[in-house]
């Protein structure tokens, strides 16, 4: 009988300090909402333009800002391509490696690619940037962006 009572509460003893030891120990780290939310904005906004949703990816941008400007030089852009060839294709990508949050203001560091291809040939350019974001009222969007230069 001393045996299975040692037996029990060496077992509840095991059980009591695992659950606290592995409470302590998180094998996945949590990502903060706005990093989610603003990582989103810059996918969704490269999705945009890769379907050419002009208007989507003009609603990922701060109206009337630099980035908002550059998204319809790519659209008036594409439109003159049309003019002139019967399909045009657009494949672009971002892989974010950075972001940094203060305040209602985030940078998104990343790697990215543009691909343009027409029925006449390609131009592609790959580049690495940072995107400036501003939160406007309870949304993430994108207002600049510049290139890194590479050493």
């Amino acid at each position: 009988m001393n045996t299975r009572l040692f037996y029990a509460i060496l077992f509840l003893i095991f059980v009591s300090l695992t659950s606290v030891c592995s409470s302590q120990i998180s094998t996945t780290q949590e990502i903060p909402a706005n990093e989610v939310e603003i990582k989103n904005v810059v996918y969704d906004y490269f999705s945009a333009i890769r379907n050419q949703n002009w208007s989507k990816a003009k609603d990922c941008c701060v109206y009337k800002s630099d980035r908002y400007y550059k998204t319809v030089m790519l659209e008036d852009r594409i439109k003159t391509l049309y003019q002139h060839c019967n399909s045009v294709y657009i494949f672009c990508a971002i892989i974010i490696s950075n972001v940094n949050i203060t305040d209602n203001n985030a940078t998104v560091k990343g790697s990215g690619t543009m691909i343009i291809s027409t029925g006449d040939g390609a131009e592609s350019e790959s580049s690495s940037s940072v995107f400036l974001l501003q939160k406007t009222g309870d949304s993430w969007k994108i207002y600049s962006s510049y290139l890194i230069q590479e050493s």
